[in-house]
């Protein structure tokens, strides 16, 4: 959303919400250290989770202020339908990658480099491949968007 102001030659806004991003980062990064030591990174990952949905709500806040309504519900039903297909992919990934041997220490993909090739081959295409079926079933216009240039290519 930052790129809405910068479009607009305002430098100002970003830099002034970047300002509260970061003071909220470090006192959520501070809470973290508090934390009983084998908690830390937990409540690191916590503060870092919260600190990129302060972003967004203090970007759509400022970016309403500016544009009034910009079409932020369109957006946020695009990106819900991004995370079901990745969370989709990701249980279809891991699922894998657990035949692979993949969450053992002595399973095939930790045996040897080819297998690890082999594992990562196979579970990425199996993750991109149904990462891009999810896409169209739940009618991710973006994907036509993103596609177009890369098929008009393919085509010549």
């Amino acid at each position: 959303m930052n790129r809405a102001f910068y479009a607009d030659e305002d430098g100002k806004t970003p830099m002034v919400m970047q300002i509260l991003l970061s003071v909220f980062g470090i006192l959520l990064a501070v809470g973290a250290a508090a934390l009983p030591a084998n908690r830390i990174v937990f409540g690191l990952a916590i503060a870092y989770s919260l600190g990129n949905v302060a972003g967004v709500v203090i970007s759509h806040f400022f970016l309403t202020r500016k544009l009034g309504h910009y079409g932020a519900g369109r957006i946020f039903d695009v990106h819900v339908r991004l995370t079901l297909a990745a969370l989709g992919s990701a249980i279809l990934g891991s699922a894998a990658l657990s035949m692979f041997g993949g969450y053992s220490a002595d399973g095939f993909a930790w045996q040897s480099l080819t297998g690890s090739l082999v594992s990562l081959l196979v579970c990425g295409s199996l993750m991109a491949v149904s990462y891009y079926f999810m896409l169209r079933v739940l009618k991710v216009r973006e994907l036509d968007a993103f596609l177009a240039p890369v098929m008009a290519k393919i085509r010549r």
